[in-house]
C-alpha cells in the first residue's frame, strides 16, 4: 500500500513530509526547512542517479512501483549531492534489469478509506526480458493508482448567498480530492564485460486530482463549501502534474576505482487551479469570487562524472564534477470572474541558471567503529 512519498516517508524516524497537492512536495529531514516560501528544498530526492529536486523545484513524487529499496541519508549531504541536500537526501532505487531470467509480475490492489464512500484501486505490472544473454536486458513497468477522496462539499447559507449574489451555482459533491496517477518506466541494461555497464531509464508519470481536498473546519471535519467560479465546476479547483524523465548511467570499473557518468533530463508541467470566494477584508465584507490559475514549467539537464575508489586498506576517496542547466517558468494570477472580471493580482517568474561544481572527499577507516571523512565542494 505504499505508493506516494506521503505513504512511506513519515514512517521513518527524523523524516517528515508536507504535501500541498500532488504538484508541491516537501521532504523535511531532522526538522530543517527553508520554509514553504523558498523554492529551494533543504532535503534532496533522487530516483537512482537522477536528481528529482533542485533549486528550481521540490521533489517530483515518482510512485513507489518496481523499486528495489529506498535510501534515506540523514544529515548534510552537500559535498556529494549539492545545495539541495542541506539536511539529507532520499533515494529510490529502481529494480535493475536481469540479464539472465525472463520474469515479471502483475498486481491489483483494492482499498477503502475512512470518511469516503468511494474505493481506491491500483494496477501495476513489470516484465523483464533478456535480449542478449548476460549482456542486454529490458525491464518495463506500468502502473495506474487511484486514491479515493474524502472531503464532502456541502451547500450552506453562506455559499447559497454568495452564489445568488454573483449569479452562479453552489457546488455539491461527495468524496472530493481523489488522486489518480498513471505512469510507465523502461530500463535497458547493457553489460558487455565485467568492467563496463550502462543503464538507460526513460519514464513518464501523470497525476491528477478530482477537486482540491481542503476542509473548512468551521463546517466540521471533512467538509467544505464552494461555488462555481468558472473552472468547470470542480470543487475548489484541480491540480495536475506531468513529468517525463530520462537517465543514462555508465559505470567502468578499474582495478582501483569505479568511474561513473550520469546524464539526466527532466521535463515537468505542473498546474493548479484554485477557486476562492469566502475571503473577507477587515470589515468582514465578501470579496468577489476569484479563480487562481498557477502554471509551472520546468526543464532540467544534469551531468555528473564521479570517481569512487575501491582500494584495499583504510583509505578511500571520491572525486567528481557536476553540471546542471535549469529553466523554469512560473505564472500565478488571480482573476475576478464575475461582476468585475479584472486581474486582481499576478506574478510571473523566470528562473534560468547553470551550475558547475566539483567535489571530493577522502575517508580513513580507523576500525569497525570510527571513520574520519573530509570533504569539500565548490560550485
Amino acid at each position: 500500500g505504499l505508493v506516494n512519498m506521503k505513504d512511506y516517508l513519515p514512517t521513518l524516524p527524523s523524516v517528515n513530509y508536507i504535501e500541498l497537492g500532488p504538484t508541491n512536495n516537501w521532504v523535511i529531514i531532522r526538522g530543517i526547512s527553508l520554509g514553504l516560501s523558498e523554492q529551494q528544498s533543504s532535503a534532496g530526492a533522487y530516483l537512482g542517479e537522477m536528481p528529482l529536486s533542485t533549486a528550481a523545484t521540490n521533489a517530483f513524487d515518482i510512485n513507489l512501483v518496481d523499486i528495489e529499496r529506498v535510501e534515506v541519508l540523514k544529515g548534510p549531504q552537500g559535498t556529494l549531492y549539492g545545495s539541495s541536500a542541506l539536511s539529507g537526501l532520499t533515494r529510490s532505487i529502481p529494480v535493475a534489469p536481469d540479464l539472465q531470467n525472463t520474469e515479471g509480475y502483475f498486481k491489483v490492489d483494492m482499498s477503502a478509506m475512512s470518511e469516503s464512500d468511494d474505493y481506491g484501486h491500483s494496477v501495476e505490472g513489470a516484465l523483464n526480458i533478456p535480449l542478449i544473454d548476460d549482456q542486454l536486458a529490458l525491464r518495463v513497468t506500468a502502473y495506474r493508482n487511484e486514491k479515493a477522496g474524502y472531503v464532502d462539499v456541502i451547500s450552506t447559507p453562506v455559499a447559497r448567498a454568495a452564489a445568488e449574489t454573483y449569479g452562479t451555482n453552489v457546488i455539491v459533491a461527495d468524496d472530493v480530492g481523489g488522486i489518480t496517477s498513471t505512469g510507465a518506466r523502461a530500463s535497458l541494461l547493457w553489460s558487455p564485460s565485467d568492467q563496463l555497464d550502462a543503464t538507460l531509464i526513460v519514464g513518464t508519470q501523470e497525476l491528477k486530482t478530482d477537486g482540491i481536498p481542503r476542509e473548512l473546519l468551521t463546517l466540521g471535519n471533512y467538509n467544505a463549501h464552494y461555488i462555481d467560479t468558472g473552472n468547470g465546476g470542480k470543487p475548489g479547483g484541480d491540480q495536475s502534474s506531468d513529468v517525463n524523465y530520462g537517465n543514462l548511467t555508465v559505470n567502468y570499473a578499474f582495478d582501483w576505482a569505479v568511474l561513473t557518468s550520469a546524464s539526466s533530463i527532466i521535463e515537468g508541467d505542473n498546474t493548479q487551479n484554485t477557486s476562492y470566494f469566502l475571503t473577507t477584508n477587515p470589515s468582514n465584507t465578501l470579496i468577489a469570487p476569484a479563480f487562481n490559475p498557477v502554471t509551472i514549467t520546468t526543464d532540467i539537464f544534469s551531468q555528473e562524472l564521479r570517481l569512487a575508489s575501491t582500494l584495499d586498506g583504510p583509505v578511500q576517496f571520491i572525486a567528481g564534477l557536476f553540471y546542471e542547466d535549469v529553466q523554469q517558468d512560473f505564472s500565478f494570477e488571480g482573476v475576478n470572474l464575475f461582476n468585475d472580471p479584472q486581474l486582481l493580482f499576478g506574478e510571473d517568474q523566470v528562473l534560468d541558471y547553470q551550475q558547475k561544481a566539483f567535489f571530493g572527499e577522502v575517508s580513513y577507516q580507523f576500525n569497525d567503529v570510527w571513520e574520519l571523512t573530509l570533504g569539500a565542494r565548490h560550485f
